[in-house]
């Protein structure tokens, strides 16, 4: 694709609408439409400006109980009942009461899910009338093989199911069933037309990972790995939500062939650009003063800075909530500069 240099008239008549939690975003007149530049990141070449998560069209697809059970509180696929929170953004399962006391016999204890007994075309003429051809179409997917694991079983036991010989077998053979289900519920979202799958599943805490490196390579990367190819067989890109300080799981990550991170800011990113290069996107935001919002010089540096050591070579996106939101023109400017001129 020809690279159309940057013109100050990208910018001149900035629109905003209310986001996520009433953040503004904003919108330019860009060469490409925000879809054309976010496949050109997925598919390895360089963007004409750095894409934001908000470039996304939405896909809600109400069907899936995991999809209400996490956004508004329910019970979820397996029958495990969600709260949602008083404070903060989501739900949570209650601790102290788990549904699977033996992961051996958890079989006995579950609802087992049927996808293909839901009623996927309930809301499709919805969904698809809500469709911007501009955009790439993402969904989340609620929920990955870990925070499975802890939904059913409370964290502390779920950490241990995973390093116990005893139970290990018992977490395979879940996540294997976890694995039929998914890909069920992940084709009919390729039917409804998404084109990214933002995949949650947890593996760290402020300070380090949850697990080792070894306990990864054997008790989660088959199956994430599963669920990443059978992504790209069916077109479609895989993005993956993981929170916690976990820079040094990248490796594994790479290797089951995820396509982007995204992360939170605790992780050291320039270890990770040095030691992994450009092998997976970053999905993450500047770390900006928010009492920087009027400082338009300021704010121009950050943009800069957060380009050169994140961004040079491309393979990086925003991720939503940038603070202050006012950065978010300077780092489309700046990158639309870095990139084509």
């Amino acid at each position: 694709m020809e690279r159309i240099k940057f013109s100050k008239s990208e910018i001149d008549n900035v629109k905003s609408i209310s986001g996520p939690i009433g953040m503004p975003v904003f919108s330019y007149e860009t060469p490409v439409t925000p879809g054309e530049n976010m496949r050109m990141l997925f598919e390895k070449q360089m963007p004409m400006w750095i894409p934001r998560f908000d470039d996304y069209g939405p896909m809600p697809i109400l069907v899936n109980p995991d999809y209400t059970a996490k956004m508004f509180g329910g019970r979820d696929m397996f029958g495990v009942e969600w709260e949602r929170v008083s404070v903060g953004f989501g739900t949570m399962v209650r601790p102290g009461h788990p549904l699977v006391t033996d992961i051996n016999r958890w079989e006995d204890y579950v609802q087992m899910p049927d996808p293909d007994s839901w009623d996927w075309d309930s809301n499709y003429e919805e969904v698809k009338k809500a469709a911007d051809p501009d955009k790439l179409t993402n969904v989340i997917f609620y929920t990955g093989f870990f925070e499975r694991l802890i939904s059913l079983m409370d964290f502390a036991d779920a950490a241990v199911a995973l390093i116990d010989e005893d139970q290990q077998e018992g977490v395979h053979r879940l996540f294997r069933t976890c694995c039929d289900i998914y890909k069920k519920i992940l084709l009919q979202y390729k039917r409804f037309g998404a084109n990214v799958i933002t995949f949650h599943d947890d593996w760290g805490s402020q300070r380090a990972p949850f697990f080792s490196p070894d306990t990864v390579r054997e008790m989660l990367l088959p199956y994430i790995k599963r669920i990443v190819d059978f992504i790209h067989t069916n077109g479609m890109y895989f993005d993956f939500h993981c929170c916690g300080k976990v820079e040094e799981l990248v490796p594994l990550m790479i290797e089951a062939g995820m396509d982007a991170w995204s992360a939170q800011n605790i992780n050291d990113f320039e270890l990770v650009r040095k030691n992994h290069g450009e092998d997976i996107i970053l999905v993450i935001n500047p770390d900006v003063d928010p009492a920087l919002n009027a400082d338009e010089n300021a704010l121009n540096a950050a943009a800069r800075a957060y380009i050169g050591r994140f961004g040079r070579k491309g393979a990086l996106m925003q991720s939503l909530f940038v603070m202050p939101p006012e950065i978010d023109k300077h780092i489309y400017m700046e990158s639309r500069k870095a990139y084509c001129g």
